[in-house]
C-alpha cells in the first residue's frame, strides 16, 4: 500500500514539472505490479484467513495465531487505551503493559470470538499494539501522535517542496520513500531499531540537504 501510494505521488510530481517518460511510468509500474502480485502470492494464506476474518467467507474458531486478525485485536485494544488516556496516554510502551490491556481483555473476546486466545496479550504474551500511530496515541496522548504525525509529514513535505523548487531526483525519492515508511508504520510498534527506522531518517536526511531547501534563509 505504501509503495503504491508513493507511486502515485512520483507520477503526479514528475507530471507537475513536465519529466514524466511515459516508456519509464510504464517500466516502473510494470515493477510495481510484479511486486504486489510476488507479495499477494506469498501471504495468500494469511490474506484468505483475514478474509475469513472479515467475515467473507464462513471459518470456525481458530486455535492458531493469524497475522492480519491479531493486528486488528491488537489495535482495538490499543485504540481503547488511546481514548481512555487521551491527554498523557499510559507512559512510554505502556500500552504493553498488563495493567494497561487487561481491562480491555474481556471486551476483545467478546468482539472478536473466532481470534486464538493465544492472539491476545497476556501476562507472559506482551504483543503490544502493532500500529505505530495507535501506540502513539496510547503511549504518549495526543501529544504523542501528533509529534509522530508531524515528523512523518514535515520530511514529506520537505522532500516534495525541494523537488518542485527545482531539486533533483533525491529529494523526489526521499518523499516517495517517507510515504513508504508512513505505511509501513501502520503496522509495527515503535520499537527501536527496526530498520525501518533508519530508512525514515536518512530519508528525512536527503529531504533537509535538498539544495533547493538547504539554501533557503533560516
Amino acid at each position: 500500500g505504501g509503495a503504491v501510494a508513493a507511486a502515485v505521488l512520483v507520477v503526479l510530481l514528475l507530471r507537475r514539472r513536465g519529466e514524466l517518460r511515459p516508456r519509464g511510468a510504464a517500466a516502473a509500474g510494470a515493477v510495481l505490479g510484479a511486486a504486489v502480485v510476488a507479495t499477494l502470492v506469498i501471504r495468500s494464506g494469511d490474506v484468505a484467513d483475514f478474509a475469513r476474518f472479515l467475515g467473507v467467507e464462513q471459518r470456525d474458531r481458530n486455535s492458531q495465531i493469524e497475522s492480519y486478525s491479531q493486528r486488528t485485536v491488537l489495535t482495538y485494544i490499543g485504540g481503547r487505551i488511546a481514548l481512555d488516556h487521551p491527554l498523557t496516554g499510559t507512559g512510554w510502551q505502556g500500552s504493553s503493559e498488563s495493567a494497561s490491556f487487561r481491562p480491555y481483555l474481556a471486551d476483545a473476546r467478546t468482539r472478536f470470538p473466532d481470534v486464538a486466545r493465544e492472539a491476545l496479550p497476556s501476562e507472559t504474551r506482551r504483543w503490544g499494539v502493532q500500529n505505530a500511530y495507535v501506540q502513539a496515541a496510547a503511549d504518549m496522548g495526543v501529544a504523542g501522535l501528533a509529534a509522530l504525525v508531524a515528523v512523518l509529514s514535515a520530511a514529506a513535505w520537505l522532500g516534495v517542496r525541494g523537488w518542485l523548487r527545482g531539486a533533483d531526483g533525491a529529494a523526489l525519492g526521499a518523499a516517495g520513500i517517507v510515504v513508504v515508511v508512513a505505511a509501513e508504520l501502520a503496522a509495527l510498534a515503535l520499537v527501536p531499531g527496526v530498520p525501518v527506522w533508519a530508512l525514515l531518517w536518512l530519508a528525512a536526511g536527503v529531504a533537509v540537504a535538498s539544495p533547493a531547501v538547504s539554501r533557503e534563509p533560516a
